[in-house]
């Protein structure tokens, strides 16, 4: 009786234990590649996304970090943009976008070369099975220019 119940007790505590292991096995960070646009703007340097993966439906805080190529003078219309797109690059949504030197931290006129780091706090990730790809970039609104930008890879 005594050897049973030490054989049962050695093996709960071994499945409590196992159940108990952490199942991170699964998860995997989101990668970045550079965006399909031409010319090809440099890529941010990180990207953390909260949640990651991502879920669709709610609410994802994008936090990317780089340096621009050029000059951003003061006075024009660059946005900070977050795009979510099908599998053929079709915009799933509306752009979700912030006037980037509005963003705390950013004090334009940014000199080329310049290191930054922006914060997207609420972007709504569409709730749709045709959920692809999330771009993220920064560009000049008028011109079309991207300054900055890297697209989510399932590789």
């Amino acid at each position: 009786m005594k050897q049973n119940f030490i054989s049962v007790f050695i093996l709960l505590s071994t499945l409590l234990m196992v159940n108990a292991a952490p199942y991170q096995l699964n998860k995997r960070a989101t990668k970045f590649i550079a965006c399909p646009v031409k010319p090809t703007p440099p890529l941010f340097n990180n990207i953390i996304l909260s949640p990651d993966p991502i879920v669709k439906g709610s609410n994802v805080t994008i936090t990317a970090s780089g340096s621009i190529s050029v000059d951003i003078p003061k006075n024009i219309d660059v946005l900070a943009q977050v795009a979510f797109l099908d599998k053929d690059g079709i915009l799933l949504a509306d752009l979700d976008f912030v006037e980037f030197c509005s963003i705390e931290g950013i004090n334009c006129p940014v000199k080329a070369g310049t290191n930054f780091e922006i914060v997207l706090n609420d972007i709504q990730v569409p709730d749709s099975n045709d959920l692809d790809a999330m771009t993220v970039a920064v560009r000049n609104n008028n011109a079309g220019v991207f300054f900055v930008c890297s697209e989510s890879s399932d590789e």
